[in-house]
């Protein structure tokens, strides 16, 4: 009973997702079932109408009356499914699938990004994008099907049994033994996509690298391509060995089944020879009887087909459902409501520690109050927290000790959209969205093409602009646009950049946003943002001391701890280890 239950509700959260979608059309097309019963009628009344017209010599003109009667109401069935499949139903199921997908994308935003690190929920994923949309369009499609079946086997029944009883019972019959055969196809159908997720999703990565451009140099200048080939042929070879698995019982099942269906129609036409034979039909009624037996035999075949299909599109809404049924607390939990942010922002960690798996402490019991408007640079050896840290800043994860105050309100209790908004971001990797360059300037706020002129000659980006004679319409890379711009990782750092000049932040985080231009630019660009957003809070993660100079305040981080602290003077005279990385890199530029 509970996995009748369990079957159930995961079958009708597919049905009633693709429902909500467009609950019109749903209606429409659930109310259009009942046509095939009345097609199935005509077909029967009309086939038996012609031969016992000939068996009993009626006129031409009775006949071709008869016929247009017919044929007439077949005529507006077809028009109306005609009307309804092509008109409506291409038109609508376009829109559908659309939202369908759309919300898969809506489900990802609102998901919290620690979800990404767990394996299971990316297969979870995966399989969501992979199935989602044709799962529920399958439910939807399963649910009309038997609607239809049901209601044309109510019709035939009624006509079969008054005249041959018998015939139903050996439809029934011959339906029961497919049962089984069938229900063991779906299940061996299943595990084959089960086992093959994993294998699928490592296939796809291989792909992926090979048409991405950010993977071609290392692809054609070392031997990762000749591993990735290899990985690839395992792949598919482990999709043959799973597939080898289930041939031969799929096979042996195939042929199972259709042996049943031709001992029933020998059986049926058998019987019913009998019947003309013994004068208890005629000739008409026969062939009749025979489209109708063929007609109940296969609506029920249909219909009970469909029962292990239930089970099936359930256990793929249950792999769906559970990606649906993903918890967040950061993304999709209630909010104060929105809010103007007082600017710039003023930043509190209390005591706040952090780890990603609950066992390696990241961010180890950090206590800095950091001033409204104050520039703090960030510094230290790779892999002290310096990017966590600014990852909890914007709440892509929760401290798991302490507390982040923005302008004296825990981060958890202030509306997300209307603080990550207002802190501007740029990164040291970048990627450049397949949109216009006006678009691309365009994710803080909506901004003229006067002003991205005055950005871009600010930052000198419009050096790329003239140098390759593009206008702001021009798309960034050639995805789908073959005269599309492809950027360069520093052009990519600086388009980044420019963006954080197209309005006023509370605050503005940089986690080495120019490492990939040279230390002069970035120093002109350090200095750029210092003079254009004097009265923004700022924190900058580098590793090249020399561009956090004149910053009002430099953190030195080890270990998820704050060791040093102060000015580059006062640093540099404490000659610690601010001082003595300083002290390396300077050598080195010297030299």
């Amino acid at each position: 009973m509970k996995k009748t239950k369990s079957i159930i509700n995961n079958y009708f959260f597919l049905l009633n997702t693709f429902f909500k979608q467009d609950k019109v059309f749903f209606v429409f097309v659930t109310i259009s079932c009942f046509l095939n019963p009345i097609n199935t009628l005509v077909d029967i009344y009309l086939l038996q109408f012609v031969i016992d017209s000939i068996t009993y010599n009626k006129s031409i003109s009775y006949i071709l009356i008869g016929l247009l009667i017919f044929l007439g109401i077949k005529f507006l069935v077809c028009l109306f499914c005609e009307l309804i499949e092509v008109n409506i139903g291409e038109k609508r199921m376009k829109i559908v699938r659309g939202k369908l997908s759309k919300s898969i994308i809506k489900k990802v935003t609102m998901t919290d990004t620690s979800h990404f690190d767990d394996r299971d929920f990316y297969d979870n994923y995966s399989f969501t994008v992979d199935q989602f949309v044709n799962q529920s369009h399958r439910a939807a499609r399963l649910f009309w099907s038997t609607f239809s079946s049901i209601i044309t086997i109510v019709t035939l029944l009624s006509i079969i049994t008054v005249i041959n009883p018998i015939i139903i019972l050996i439809s029934i019959i011959n339906v029961f033994i497919n049962v089984a055969l069938s229900r063991k196809n779906s299940k061996m159908y299943f595990e084959m996509d089960e086992k093959s997720i994993f294998v699928n999703r490592r296939q796809s990565y291989i792909n992926r690298l090979f048409y991405l451009k950010e993977y071609i140099f290392p692809i054609k200048t070392n031997n990762s391509s000749n591993i990735l080939l290899k990985h690839f042929d395992n792949n598919v070879n482990d999709l043959v060995n799973i597939a080898n698995d289930y041939r031969n019982k799929l096979a042996l099942n195939g042929i199972l089944i259709s042996s049943n269906g031709l001992l029933f129609v020998g059986i049926i036409l058998l019987l019913l020879s009998n019947g003309v034979i013994a004068g208890y039909y005629t000739v008409g009624t026969l062939a009749s009887l025979f489209y109708a037996s063929n007609n109940f035999k296969n609506n029920l075949q249909s219909f009970v087909n469909e029962i292990p299909n239930f089970a099936q599109i359930s256990m793929y809404g249950k792999k769906i459902k559970s990606f649906f049924d993903t918890k967040s607390n950061i993304e999709s939990m209630p909010h104060e409501e929105s809010h103007e942010l007082c600017k710039p922002y003023d930043i509190k960690l209390n005591n706040i520690s952090f780890s990603y798996d609950g066992r390696q402490i990241v961010i180890n019991k950090i206590n800095y109050h950091i001033p409204a408007g104050k520039k703090i640079a960030i510094v230290g050896e790779n892999g002290v927290g310096k990017t966590t840290l600014t990852k909890l800043l914007l709440r892509l994860y929760d401290v798991n000790e302490g507390k982040i105050l923005i302008n004296d309100t825990d981060i958890k209790e202030i509306n997300l959209d209307d603080y990550r908004i207002n802190v501007g971001t740029a990164f040291q990797e970048n990627v450049d969205f397949a949109l216009t360059i006006r678009e691309n300037m365009s994710f803080y706020a909506d901004v003229s093409d006067d002003a991205i002129s005055k950005i871009f000659e600010i930052t000198r980006f419009n050096k790329v602009i003239d140098k390759n004679n593009i206008s702001y319409n021009t798309q960034l890379t050639k995805e789908f646009d073959k005269s599309g711009l492809e950027l360069s990782g520093g052009q990519k750092q600086l388009l980044s950049i420019c963006r954080l000049f197209t309005k006023k932040y509370g605050l503005i985080i940089l986690d080495e946003p120019a490492a990939s231009l040279d230390p002069l630019v970035e120093y002109e660009l350090n200095k750029l943002i210092l003079t254009s957003f004097k009265d923004t809070t700022i924190i900058l993660i580098s590793h090249r001391l020399s561009s956090v100079k004149d910053f009002d305040e430099i953190l030195y981080i080890e270990n998820g701890r704050i060791v040093e602290n102060g000015n580059h003077v006062s640093l540099m005279n404490y000659k610690g280890k601010y001082y003595e990385m300083f002290t390396k890199q300077a050598e080195k530029y010297i030299k």
